[in-house]
């Protein structure tokens, strides 16, 4: 007799972080973005970022994981992303460690000299054991003192990773990474080119986000990743049927709350991304014998017992694939 496959578990994951805004390129007239570039309010106050993300999730009783970023304390203080922390804690959603780098340039107070000389670094990977460590350690600080409970899992700001990430992860105790992307960032290591699945590294657990063939590559650059802003609905849908089809559980998928709002200040809905997120929502909401979003930390302990699962090649459908051209076309 055929057996039904268990429904393939869906990790949707949301980096919440405030902007840079061109301040490293002209520190005379530009200071960072902070909650606006996650609310992303349009001219009547509503939010077209952060806040259509969380209301179609609970529209469609959908579950995320939002890795919020710590380090860009050194120049907004605890508050503002407490605040963003503190809501989506009442939300009911899964809250992990998101860390960019960059952001300790202005712990320098003579970091617009400074610039004149250097260039902010805001890569993962290339850095020391004790760096990786103190942003690890001051991550999982931050968190308590916003009253959260520690992070299960990190992910490093850019996808750019190196195994010596691992070290320090596994030496601080955190047992879940997502670094890695390799349609955004392909690491150096041949070891951490994972298109996805499940994998061990250096006693932590990493959960790629899901990559995969296109058959329209871009130059030098046959991966994709998979975002709400590179793949089109029908795109996802298809590697989400492949995926079940090949039990390759979970899936991973990227997503930025400034995605959902247009180009500019005035941060007007983008229509296209806006219906990719509730296409995606309603499909999970409407199959959940075959698509179940999920939680790390509500399945971690299960899939750290797996073996390695390396993720086949994957690639939708040509037509899906020019469709998506053609609303990126759109969008322009």
């Amino acid at each position: 007799m055929k057996t039904t496959p268990p429904p393939l578990e869906i990790l949707l994951t949301v980096d919440v972080e405030f902007s840079i805004n061109g301040t490293f390129t002209t520190p005379d007239r530009s200071v960072p973005l902070g909650e606006e570039h996650v609310l992303c309010r349009d001219r009547r106050g509503r939010e077209q970022g952060l806040g259509v993300l969380l209301e179609s999730l609970e529209r469609y009783g959908v579950v995320a994981n939002f890795f919020c970023e710590t380090l860009q304390c050194a120049w907004f203080g605890e508050e503002p992303m407490g605040r963003i922390v503190q809501r989506l804690h009442r939300a009911g959603q899964a809250l992990h460690l998101h860390l960019h780098p960059c952001w300790e340039t202005f712990r320098n107070p003579e970091w617009r000299q400074w610039l004149t000389s250097h260039r902010p670094n805001d890569n993962g990977h290339g850095r020391t054991q004790d760096e990786l460590t103190r942003w690890m350690q001051e991550g999982v600080t931050q968190f308590a003192r916003w009253g959260i409970t520690a992070p299960l899992a990190v992910r490093c700001g850019g996808l750019r990773v190196d195994r010596q990430v691992y070290r320090a992860m596994a030496g601080q105790g955190l047992k879940v990474a997502s670094h890695i992307g390799i349609g955004i960032f392909m690491p150096r290591e041949p070891e951490l080119q994972l298109a996805g699945g499940i994998h061990h590294i250096d006693g932590v657990l990493e959960l790629p986000v899901l990559s995969y063939r296109t058959l329209l590559p871009r130059p030098r650059q046959p991966w994709r990743s998979l975002t709400l802003t590179g793949t089109s609905h029908g795109e996802l849908r298809s590697l989400l049927e492949q995926a079940y089809q090949a039990r390759l559980s979970p899936v991973v998928i990227l997503i930025h709350p400034r995605d959902l709002a247009g180009p500019g200040p005035e941060y007007a809905p983008h229509r296209i991304h806006q219906s990719r997120l509730r296409q995606l929502c309603r499909l999970l909401q409407r199959h959940p014998d075959r698509f179940q979003a999920c939680r790390i930390q509500d399945r971690a302990e299960r899939w750290q017992q797996l073996a390695p699962r390396l993720a086949p090649p994957l690639s939708p459908p040509l037509l899906s694939q020019a469709r998506r051209v053609v609303e990126n076309l759109i969008n322009r």
